[in-house]
C-alpha cells in the first residue's frame, strides 16, 4: 500500500469535484430555465438568432401601429370634413330657393363661411403627434416597413384638401347656391373615396399585425424549444448528482481515515 500518495483520497476528490460542477450547472438550467453555452452551442447560436428575429417584428408591429394611428387620425378628420360639406350643402340648397330673402341669403353664406373656415382649421390641425407629417394638407404619403426582411413595404396616402376650401365660393345667391352645390356634390364624393382608401389601409395594417403576431409566436415556440430546459429531466438529474455528491465526500472523508489508520498501525511496530 503506498502510504505518500493516497490514491483513493485523489479519486473521490475527483469524483466529488465533477459532480459539484455538474450541480452547479444544474441549479443554473433550473434557476433560469435555459441551456447553458456549453450544452449544445448550435442551439444557442440558433436560439440568439430567433431572439433578434422575435425583437424585430415587435419593432415592425410599432412601426405598423403608428400606421394605424395615423389611419385613423385621417378617417376621423375626414369624417368631420364630411360631416360639414354635408351641413354647407344643406346651406347652399337654402339659398338656392326662389324665395330666399336677401337677409336669409346673408345669414345662410355667414353660416357656410364659418364650416368653409373649420375645413381650414381641420386641415391645418392634421400634423400626427410626434411627427412633422401632416395628414390632410400633402400628397407625399409615408412609407412602412412591414415585415422582419424588409421585403414587403406599404405607402399610407395622405391627402390635400385645400382645393375643397379654395372652391368654397358663398351663397349670397341663388347662382352662386347652385354652383357651390354642384362643388360640394364633387367634393363629398372626393372625400368619401379618400375614407374608402383610409378604410382599406386600416384593414391592411390590421391584416399584418395578425401576421406577424402569428410569425411571432412561431418564432416564440422555436425559440423557447431551442433554448430551454427540460424541468423534470434536469430535476431528476440534479438529485441523481447530489446523491452522487454525498457519496464521494463520503468517500473522500473514509479514505484519509483508512490512509491514518494505516499509517497509525504501522507506527506501533517501530
Amino acid at each position: 500500500m503506498q502510504v505518500n500518495t493516497n490514491l483513493n483520497a485523489i479519486y473521490a476528490s475527483n469524483s466529488l469535484q465533477s459532480v459539484s460542477t455538474q450541480i452547479s450547472d444544474s441549479v443554473k438550467r433550473i434557476s433560469t430555465g435555459q441551456k447553458l453555452s456549453i450544452d449544445d452551442p448550435a442551439s444557442i447560436g440558433m436560439g440568439a438568432r430567433l431572439k433578434a428575429q422575435i425583437a424585430a417584428n415587435a419593432q415592425i408591429n410599432q412601426g405598423v401601429n403608428i400606421g394605424i394611428g395615423m389611419a385613423q387620425a385621417m378617417d376621423a378628420g375626414l369624417s368631420q370634413v364630411q360631416d360639414i360639406l354635408s351641413n354647407m350643402y344643406a346651406i347652399a340648397a337654402s339659398s338656392n330657393n326662389n324665395y330666399s330673402e336677401d337677409t336669409v341669403l346673408a345669414a345662410n353664406d355667414m353660416a357656410y363661411q364659418a364650416l368653409l373656415t373649420d375645413i381650414t382649421t381641420i386641415k391645418q390641425a392634421s400634423a400626427f403627434w410626434g411627427t412633422d407629417t401632416t395628414l390632410l394638407d400633402n400628397t407625399d404619403g409615408v412609407d412602412f416597413i412591414l415585415s422582419e426582411d424588409g421585403a414587403t413595404t406599404f405607402t399610407l396616402n395622405t391627402y390635400d384638401i385645400s382645393d375643397i376650401t379654395a372652391d368654397g365660393g358663398d351663397v349670397t345667391s341663388q347662382g352662386n347656391a347652385q354652383t357651390a352645390m354642384t362643388a360640394l356634390q364633387a367634393d363629398m364624393q372626393t372625400i368619401a373615396g379618400y375614407q374608402a382608401e383610409v378604410g382599406a389601409a386600416l384593414k391592411t395594417f390590421d391584416s399584418q399585425i395578425s401576421l406577424n403576431n402569428g410569425i411571432t409566436a412561431g418564432l416564440s415556440t422555436a425559440y423557447s424549444q431551442v433554448t430551454s430546459v427540460d424541468l423534470a429531466s434536469e430535476t431528476a438529474k440534479l438529485a441523481s448528482d447530489q446523491i452522487r455528491q454525498n457519496a464521494a465526500a463520503a468517500m473522500f472523508a473514509q479514505s484519509n481515515t483508512m490512509s491514518r489508520e494505516v499509517v497509525s498501525y504501522l507506527l506501533k511496530g517501530l
